[in-house]
């Protein structure tokens, strides 16, 4: 869809307009209209064609922009105003000084086969001062070993223009994710999207990461990711066992079991709100879940096939609620698994209770799936 060199003074005619599909040419443009003084789209909530606002002598296009431009990437310039921010499109090594100083940055940072070991290595300072991204952020095929050359970038506003709102694929060299000034994320699809497919061996998130993408509602498309056991926070339980646990942990890195016989330690997680590796119970002869009452947030890392929370053959369970439990993350089908807990106290309808005041979290019981009769 063109609009070149007409009459508008204004697009009110668009003001109830909420999407945008470009099948064929894939633009949706602005351009040489000298009487344009406003983009006054009212509702719109979708575009799925590149957009283009440029020549356009009394354009004042900021407030278009602060408004609409996570929605799709953006090509606004050469107006009476375009965009706050600078524009990006694919980023090389030799072009880097062209960001210095800018603070936002409209579109996607592509990063592709872009390589930093020279004699001597890339400046990525002019990158530095970045605080905000409206777009997505992709590196495919780099040398780079973390994201810390973002060291301010406080707030990601992506979009539906890339498969991802982060992508990390092929970048052998990368074992840090690193945005250490990270604040705020938001997209335009249902929710903000990760993959990591491919990085070194080694790629690991801190839990303090985790917990970010958690509280988030972040989905993984792949994972290839470890927790950094080197790098945790010393408020962090490391577990061992049940004896050897501390009390009063709130968080812990690690696979935890409560077993047979081991009743006698659960209130050593009355106050645990999140487990950075499975937590199973099994073989006791408890008859509710009281204890894990702060419970938030249960999740493993990588493309384990492990269930991370797992309820089996605790034969006098009666109660499993967990009244704060947000969600259980996995790579796997299910991320809850109740076994063989006698006294059919999880029926059908129970399991899709508690299955719905959980984000992405499926539950299975007794080898079938919730709502499966």
């Amino acid at each position: 869809m063109y609009f070149i060199n007409t009459q508008y003074a204004s697009i009110e005619f668009f003001l109830a307009l909420e999407e945008v599909h470009c099948e064929v040419l894939n633009v949706f443009s602005f351009a040489f209209n000298r009487n344009l003084e406003v983009l006054n789209f009212g509702n719109l909530t979708k575009i799925t064609c590149d957009f283009y606002a440029y020549n356009n002598s009394r354009l004042d296009a900021t407030s278009f922009c602060e408004k609409f431009d996570g929605l799709t990437i953006m090509f606004v310039y050469e107006n009476y105003k375009s965009c706050k921010g600078c524009i990006a499109t694919s980023f090389y090594s030799n072009t880097l000084y062209q960001f210095q100083g800018c603070t936002s940055i409209i579109n996607v940072m592509w990063f592709s086969y872009f390589y930093t070991d020279y004699d001597p290595p890339v400046d990525m300072s002019p990158l530095k001062d970045i605080l905000n991204i409206s777009g997505s952020l992709a590196f495919v095929n780099t040398d780079l070993k973390n994201l810390s050359f973002f060291e301010n970038l406080e707030n990601i506003r992506s979009n539906t223009y890339m498969t991802y709102d982060i992508d990390i694929e092929q970048c052998y060299n990368m074992t840090r994710f690193e945005l250490p000034a990270l604040k705020t994320i938001s997209t335009t699809r249902d929710h903000f999207l990760i993959n990591v497919d491919r990085a070194h061996e080694d790629f690991c998130f801190t839990t303090t990461e985790m917990y970010f993408f958690l509280v988030n509602n972040v989905k993984f498309a792949k994972l290839d990711a470890n927790y950094c056991v080197n790098v945790t926070l010393d408020s962090i339980c490391f577990f061992d066992t049940m004896s050897n646990l501390k009390d009063n942990c709130t968080e812990i890195l690690g696979d935890v079991i409560l077993g047979a016989k081991e009743e006698v330690y659960q209130d050593k997680l009355k106050n645990l709100r999140n487990v950075y590796g499975s937590l199973t119970i099994q073989g006791t002869t408890l008859t509710n879940l009281s204890f894990l009452g702060s419970l938030e947030y249960v999740a493993i890392l990588g493309n384990a096939s492990t269930i991370p929370l797992r309820i089996e053959s605790n034969k006098n369970l009666q109660n499993v609620i967990m009244p704060n439990l947000k969600r259980v993350f996995s790579k796997t089908r299910y991320q809850i698994m109740f076994q063989d807990n006698g006294n059919n106290f999880l029926n059908s309808s129970a399991c899709l209770n508690l299955m719905a005041n959980l984000f992405d979290t499926n539950v299975v019981f007794d080898g079938k799936e919730c709502g499966e009769k």
